[in-house]
């Protein structure tokens, strides 16, 4: 490596991470959970806090989004660009608290590993909170990191880490779980008799108090609101049992560490060449951390790294099924900082660790590839409302197909791709099909109905006679269906 290339080399894997975080940004399409995000942050800032206030998730993102799409615009690119930049600014976060905790060729390399990392890339193509939610908990780590390495001298850190937290909170609620392990690290620290920290022991915990009593005040006004959203849970939540926790924590592990497209089983070449870098990485932690001359910094790296996760793992059986590669996706490049870290705080030589990052790296390539060459996520619409927006009303040539009924979640998507160009009118229970097809004033009757696999008699038109099915090039039969309503 020359001169320019070490001086210069996180910069450059940043800008790696830049150019593959855009590479096909706007091919996929606009999924259920980001067609969300768009009819929010196009909405009035009243509905968007009206509508958070009763959905599952705080409103932050969706107020930034606004701004974001209100200066670059609502096309694909420029809001999925949104969640490209913080998450590059998440990767400069998480290299500079990675050097903090090893040897820069190490951290250099672990930084490239998040920065190919395919479930990094996924949440930085979405039009959604997690790759922010990322930035904000390494900065809220780091910050809280400055502060203890200054001896708990440096109130401006310790100010930067109640921002972050704050904002943090306001943007996912799984966020907490951070907080509670930079706690349990600073309960540790301030006991443990053999830690080097300094300073007095009241002021240190009164500024801890303090600081999060300024989180809590700047909380208050979502507060009820949060609460009220977190104990009502969700009916269609599938229960989770104690035998299926093993599974759970394997998959996490899978999707963390080879993205979640195209995930490769654990006989899979990449499986096994990436699994055991990261699990003996966690391993070589765990019993580093279980002696009796452990480092704080160790115990650290267990904190943000691996109890987020257990403890999310944990909740399931109270809260039922959740998907925490996306809950916990903050965790994802977390793991990995722990997964190094153990490998640097166990006797090995920088070298191999280098070489066991750079093997587990050059496993993730696959999946990563694979993911980019993606045409779709999720139900397609883009086929479907292209094939309509070709047909002309009845008894004339003109383009324009009537009335049609989006029934389940997919309005907002299908109102996206269609912009305007299309009759749109909404649905949910069976009912509204039923007396959609039975409308006996015929400028009252759609003309189509668009069906897309989560609602629960997705099957049903296929029965209906008074509705045909029609075969469009390109759709997704199995998640989407079109169907011609029969005069």
């Amino acid at each position: 490596m020359n001169a320019f290339a070490r001086r210069h080399a996180a910069w450059l894997i940043l800008a790696l991470a830049l150019a593959v975080r855009c590479v096909r940004l706007s091919a996929k399409n606009l999924w259920l959970d980001e067609s969300a995000s768009w009819d929010l942050a196009t909405s009035t800032v009243d509905r968007l806090i009206a509508w958070t206030a009763g959905d599952v998730h705080p409103p932050l993102y969706y107020v930034l989004l606004k701004g974001w799409v209100a200066l670059f615009g609502d096309s694909l690119a420029a809001m999925r660009s949104l969640s490209v930049v913080a998450s590059v600014v998440a990767l400069g976060l998480f290299y500079r608290l990675a050097l903090g905790f090893m040897s820069r060729g190490v951290a250099l390399t672990l930084l490239l590993w998040g920065a190919l990392s395919p479930h990094s890339v996924y949440h930085a193509q979405e039009v959604r909170m997690y790759a922010p939610v990322t930035a904000l908990v390494l900065g809220a780590a780091l910050a809280y990191r400055a502060w203890v390495d200054s001896g708990f001298r440096r109130h401006g850190s310790l100010a930067l880490y109640a921002l972050c937290a704050t904002c943090a909170l306001y943007m996912h609620y799984f966020t907490v779980l951070v907080l509670v392990a930079l706690s349990v690290h600073f309960l540790l620290l301030s006991f443990d008799r053999e830690s080097p920290a300094q300073g007095d022991f009241m002021k240190r915990w009164a500024r801890w108090v303090g600081a999060h009593l300024v989180v809590l005040v700047a909380y208050l006004p979502w507060i009820r609101t949060a609460i009220a959203q977190l104990t009502k849970g969700q009916a269609w939540r599938a229960p989770v049992g104690l035998a299926q926790m093993p599974a759970y924590a394997a998959n996490l592990i899978r999707t963390f560490a080879l993205g979640p497209y195209d995930v490769p089983s654990f006989y899979s070449i990449p499986a096994v060449l990436a699994f055991p870098v990261l699990l003996a990485g966690i391993g070589f932690l765990l019993v580093v951390v279980a002696r009796r001359g452990r480092s704080e910094r160790d115990v650290f790296a267990v904190c943000v790294g691996i109890l987020p996760i257990a403890i999310g793992l944990a909740l399931l059986p109270k809260s039922g099924h959740m998907d925490l590669s996306r809950y916990l996706a903050y965790s994802g490049l977390r793991v990995l900082f722990a997964a190094a870290r153990g490998l640097s705080s166990f006797a090995t030589s920088e070298e191999k660790q280098v070489y066991a990052l750079l093997v587990a790296c050059a496993a993730v390539v696959p999946s990563l590839r694979a993911y980019v060459a993606l045409d779709s996520t999720d139900a397609d619409a883009r086929p479907l409302v292209a094939y309509l927006q070709q047909q002309p009303l009845p008894g004339t040539p003109t383009p324009g197909p009537g009335n049609v009924l989006v029934v389940g979640h997919l309005m907002s998507a299908v109102r996206y791709i269609a912009r305007d160009s299309l009759s749109l009118k909404g649905g949910y229970s069976s009912d509204a099909v039923v007396d959609s097809l039975g409308a006996k004033k015929p400028d009252r009757r759609p003309a189509w109905i668009i069906v897309d696999y989560r609602w629960p008699a997705f099957e049903t038109l296929t029965h209906d006679a008074r509705a045909a099915e029609v075969d469009v090039a390109g759709g997704m039969r199995g998640r989407i269906r079109l169907f011609r309503v029969v005069p």
